[in-house]
């Protein structure tokens, strides 16, 4: 008898230490899967981040052939050929196929008929659009007034601050204290006094703010010698 119930608690004995077994295996096994998993997704999203980063490069090295070799053809003339050939041409620039994916070289252009901005495939002339390193706060202001739809004293604030930012006391003189704006920040600090080296930089501009940014991106730049040029400019 005692013989009997000690056998059935050594099965028993062996049926819990199995569970347990199976217990730990069945963690170790969904752990392992879950690392595998990880692993394999992660190995994904580089593959993918590899391809981007080729699809792009690939598209600036379309675009400096195109202009490389439209500027031997016509040389320093800058003809209408070559303006759509740069500027509007979706043979060229559209669609092109690399590996399992695709590329467009491509700008919005603002169609001043339509009132609305245009697609366009090809490389887009920043000396098109107005320099805020280098533009007087007339132009600014009225830039401003026409794609922001203020009026002229909120332009003025806009162009004011853009000059102050960039330039160590230029409109102190006219009233324009910026050091007491910027101090009394929740995060106060300094404006710049230098030139703009990122578009990012407007959003510590006082009174801007990314819709802000958004809607003069199409024509403002920070590249270039401050030369409009008027061929490409929008109109």
């Amino acid at each position: 008898m005692f013989k009997m119930i000690l056998q059935k608690r050594q099965k028993g004995s062996v049926l819990i230490l199995s569970l347990w077994t199976l217990s730990i295996l069945t963690v170790f096994s969904v752990q392992i899967g879950l690392t595998i998993r990880q692993r394999i997704s992660l190995i994904a999203r580089l593959e993918n981040k590899s391809q981007l980063r080729y699809l792009v490069s690939s598209g600036v090295r379309r675009a400096i052939a195109a202009l490389r070799f439209d500027f031997q053809r016509t040389g320093s003339v800058y003809t209408a050929q070559a303006k759509f050939y740069r500027h509007n041409n979706a043979g060229l620039f559209r669609g092109n196929k690399l590996g399992n994916g695709r590329n467009d070289v491509s700008y919005l252009s603002w169609n001043s008929k339509k009132k609305t901005f245009e697609k366009r495939f090809g490389v887009e002339d920043e000396e098109g659009k107005i320099n805020i390193n280098t533009a007087s706060m007339d132009v600014m202001q009225r830039l401003f007034e026409d794609v922001l739809s203020v009026g002229q004293d909120e332009a003025r604030g806009f162009a004011e601050a853009i000059v102050d930012w960039r330039e160590i006391g230029r409109t102190q003189l006219t009233g324009f204290y910026s050091d007491d704006y910027y101090q009394n920040l929740e995060f106060p600090y300094d404006p710049k006094n230098s030139v703009f080296e990122s578009f990012d930089e407007i959003l510590f501009v006082k009174g801007f703010d990314d819709s802000i940014l958004e809607r003069l991106f199409p024509f403002i730049t920070i590249f270039g010698d401050g030369k409009v040029n008027i061929n490409t400019a929008s109109e």
